[in-house]
């Protein structure tokens, strides 16, 4: 037989080193086999989707998701490969790997069928490309690594890493691929990725072909296959199928493929540009589409009921989606990425608390607002123009899921790091002044109970002048708090002492009374000496009072404030905490940017943080009473702020 036509399993000779086990690509994705499966070969066939030859627009992608099973007898030279995993298992150096390789076997050689898991797309470009060509998709797809080959700009990948998840879903870590192509070329081969062996004194390599000739190439004519294999592997519409050996095998599979595809493509989905089909051998049993989004997010992910799972991404898929629904976006130009939409709403819960960032239909992570957990909200923003999405690709790790600047560098000499952080801090500015919408509806002030005012009044020893009611209430056009009242009070109720209002400063009795209803002995007869001094616990506060006025704002969310302390008398060195009003401490949404005093000198200031990383206040030392403190802060709403004594 002529070596050239021959297929066979193999692999080439090693020269030196070794390979194990330990493959960093397709362990990344083995925390949650499903998930990562879904978020990345889901990904690269929306990648390769074809367009339309008279419109130019993406066709919708279809893909098939399904467990066939096979007779052994049908997948001619099986036994080849599992003489090769045989003598991989028994090297030395792969032997720590005895569970894997346990599993392999009984998986392989169990009974007369194998099971295979079987993902397939269309309206793709299937792969291209000569075995010896780095720059096409077959030797990107299949020979390579860390190489992706994308003709798109604003493609979902761009590392090269993701094509290993499939090996995650078999046994035996092998996959077989059968591709058309738009030119009517077809393409097959197979590939497992295990480690390197050794057969007598010869070492090879840890990659393993089922192909065609000595070096093992890809078979290009479907016709030099056995008939067996051609009803397998057989392609007959332009697309890329491929076939894990051995898988992993899940009852809830299904539900729990259904679940991924929602809460990663639930965007591309919507715009009926993805059609997924699950299928038990060649029989359909569920299908994912616009049709049924709606049903299946309220089946899945009904908010009634909803649990977080085995994923990074936080937060409740369908409130992400019925945001998306139901609100009209916050349009805005952002530098670089251009149009961008932010959907957001109001919960009625805090179980999702999360923003989902939408790039190229996938959804690439979920992230808390800093400063918005005392409400209930969720919210999704995206961006509009390909040039924005490719520059966001640029930040993506190979996971896929975050944004990360310093990444840029390595992918254009056009941007920097530093753009990318502009970049996402004017994202953040845009989130935060649409939640602080929702959040400002709660930091209205208290109405005044004019009763309970007058009785605390009286009780000060304060009196009403004129016919007028005092309002107690702050003016609209500035921002008044007063820190402390020229004189404190403490209020003393006993019930065998007479009530004594005294002053904390000095223990000077003001006004004293008997309790009503309780008979006090004349003092005549029984005697209650009074002992103001040492008995009263005194104050240590500053007696100072603080005006705040808004001085001055600009276009980019910069305002400055004054900040005006009055003494009675000269404090040194003191500290201030400064709060927004509402708040009560839990959280503050504003960053200071600066403050100087009425000298021009730069004060020190400090953030201040709950336990759950929340900035609640800035602490501001060495401040010289009285003074005039001239504060340049950063607000995405007008704020209104209060200070106290540290």
């Amino acid at each position: 037989m002529n070596m050239n036509n021959k297929l066979w399993w193999g692999s080439l000779l090693k020269e030196k080193g070794w390979e194990g086990l330990n493959n960093a690509a397709i362990n990344s994705f083995n925390s949650n086999v499903i998930n990562s499966f879904v978020r990345e070969i889901i990904q690269n066939s929306n990648d390769a989707r074809r367009k339309d030859s008279t419109t130019g627009i993406k066709l919708p992608l279809k893909v098939s998701i399904a467990y066939r099973t096979v007779l052994k007898e049908d997948l001619i030279y099986l036994d080849q490969f599992v003489n090769i995993f045989e003598k991989m298992s028994q090297s030395n150096s792969n032997k720590q790997h005895k569970q894997f390789f346990n599993n392999g076997f009984e998986a392989i050689r169990g009974n007369d069928k194998i099971k295979m898991f079987v993902y397939e797309d269309y309206n793709t470009t299937g792969l291209s490309g000569s075995d010896n060509d780095p720059e096409c998709s077959f030797n990107s797809c299949i020979l390579s690594e860390g190489t992706s080959v994308k003709g798109d700009n604003n493609a979902g990948g761009s590392y090269g890493i993701g094509k290993n998840s499939i090996y995650g879903f078999s046994k035996v870590r092998t996959v077989f691929y059968s591709s058309l192509n738009g030119e009517g070329e077809y393409i097959f081969q197979g590939l497992g990725k295990l480690a390197s062996y050794t057969i007598g004194e010869a070492t090879y390599d840890s990659r393993v072909y089922f192909g065609k000739g000595d070096k093992l190439n890809s078979i290009r004519d479907i016709n030099e296959m056995p008939e067996s294999l051609r009803k397998i592997f057989n392609r007959s519409q332009i697309g890329l199928s491929q076939f894990a050996l051995c898988p992993i095998e899940n009852e809830n599979w299904i539900e729990e493929f259904i679940k991924a595809i929602l809460r990663n493509y639930w965007p591309l989905l919507h715009t009926n540009e993805l059609i997924v089909e699950l299928k038990i051998e060649d029989n359909i049993v569920d299908v994912v589409s616009s049709q049924n989004l709606n049903q299946l997010m309220l089946k899945y992910f009904s908010p009634t009921n909803y649990e977080q799972g085995n994923t990074s991404q936080e937060g409740n898929p369908y409130d992400f989606y019925s945001s998306f629904l139901d609100n009209n976006p916050k349009t805005q130009e952002v530098r670089i990425l251009g149009e961008t939409k932010f959907y957001f709403k109001e919960l009625d819960h805090k179980n999702t608390n999360k923003i989902a960032y939408i790039r190229n239909g996938m959804v690439i992570q979920t992230k808390a607002a800093w400063g918005f957990s005392s409400i209930g909200y969720c919210g999704v923003f995206m961006c509009e123009t390909v040039e924005g999405n490719s520059f966001l690709r640029m930040m993506e790790p190979h996971t896929h899921d975050r944004f990360d600047p310093a990444r840029i560098i390595d992918k254009t000499d056009k941007y920097s790091a530093k753009d990318g952080e502009k970049v996402l801090k004017d994202i953040d500015v845009i989130i935060r002044v649409c939640l602080s919408d929702i959040l400002n509806k709660y930091r209205k002030k208290a109405e005044d109970i004019p009763w309970l005012n007058n009785l605390i009044k009286s009780l000060k020893g304060f009196k009403e002048k004129g016919s007028g009611k005092r309002a107690g209430s702050v003016s609209e056009d500035e921002t008044l708090e007063r820190i402390t009242s020229d004189r404190k009070f403490e209020l003393k109720f006993n019930s065998i002492e007479s009530n004594q209002v005294i002053t904390s400063s000095n223990g000077e009795i003001i006004e004293k009374g008997k309790v009503p209803g309780i008979v006090v002995p004349d003092e005549e007869h029984f005697r209650i000496p009074l002992k103001p001094g040492p008995r009263l616990k005194k104050t240590t506060k500053q007696k100072f009072t603080a005006r705040i006025f808004r001085a001055k704002a600009d276009n980019n969310d910069s305002a400055e404030y004054k900040i005006i302390l009055k003494s009675d008398k000269d404090i040194i060195d003191t500290s201030l905490k400064l709060f927004q009003i509402g708040d009560s401490g839990n959280s503050a949404c504003f960053e200071v940017l600066e403050i100087k005093d009425q000298d021009g000198t730069f004060m020190k200031f400090k953030e201040n943080y709950n336990k759950q990383g929340e900035l609640t206040y800035y602490q501001i030392s060495g401040i010289n009473m009285p003074t005039i403190l001239n504060l340049k802060i950063r607000e995405p709403y007008k704020s209104s702020f209060k200070v106290q004594e540290f």
